[in-house]
């Protein structure tokens, strides 16, 4: 993803630093949106949902704690990453950021190269979540119960159901209670994939589990895992591991 796609929040009452931090952000093509006080940027993380907002702790209205609470505690927005900034020598702040659900905290005056390098990081270990959801490692300390969550009843019905070649993203919103919509950017938020591409690749990572550990032919197992049409599943199974089926076969044999 390039940094013209990605959505940085800024959120600060001081207009210094508001200034410096979104010139040096937009600087390197990032999408700012910048907000005075946590109230403001409530509105504006719920309605945009931004890759990674930045906000300090001492604000009017509505500080950074009850901010960051908000954020984490809504569906919505739970997955987003937040980096917390606050004054020198703020220790209590620190530990109300960090049990908040911050998930960077950073002391004033901060380096500029510091924080870019943290929105990176940040950012890059949200591209890489769906594999760890796949192969049923355990989850990222940064992501929050809600995103474990929901990703999990996300899996649990699609493997229930895996054999469905029916299932699609209607079944599984109507099942999550959740619109289309934010079904969608949901799962697009959290693995980097739309949720039709999401749904194929549990069906792929299965295909391959039993592939490796059982004797069913290859048109057994793309009917097992919901595909309609062989051909297809070699197709899909292909682009997604660089391989064909049979040639996972060939070498278990």
């Amino acid at each position: 993803m390039k940094n013209e796609d990605l959505k940085i929040l800024i959120v600060d009452d001081e207009p210094d630093i508001l200034e410096i931090v979104r010139y040096n952000l937009k600087s390197e093509g990032y999408k700012i949106f910048t907000a005075k006080n946590g109230a403001e940027a409530v509105e504006i993380a719920k309605k945009e949902i931004p890759h990674l907002i930045i906000l300090d702790i001492m604000m009017p209205v509505m500080d950074g704690i009850e901010l960051c609470e908000m954020i984490k505690n809504d569906l919505r927005t739970s997955h987003i990453p937040i980096m917390m900034i606050t004054a020198k020598g703020m220790e209590v702040d620190k530990t109300k950021g960090i049990d908040s659900g911050a998930d960077v905290y950073l002391q004033k005056p901060f380096n500029m190269n510091v924080l870019k390098s943290h929105l990176k990081q940040l950012i890059s270990t949200r591209k890489i979540l769906f594999k760890k959801y796949l192969s049923g490692i355990d989850f990222s300390e940064n992501t929050t119960s809600l995103d474990q969550e929901f990703i999990l009843n996300v899996l649990n019905y699609i493997n229930k159901n895996i054999s469905d070649n029916n299932l699609n993203v209607e079944n599984l919103a109507d099942e999550l209670l959740l619109s289309r919509s934010k079904l969608y950017r949901k799962i697009k938020a959290l693995t980097g994939l739309t949720a039709n591409e999401f749904i194929r690749n549990v069906r792929l990572e299965k295909s391959k589990e039993i592939l490796e550990n059982s004797e069913f032919s290859i048109s057994e197992i793309c009917y097992k895992v919901g595909f309609s049409s062989p051909s297809y599943f070699t197709k899909c199974f292909k682009l997604q591991y660089g391989v064909l089926p049979k040639e996972i076969r060939e070498d278990k044999n």
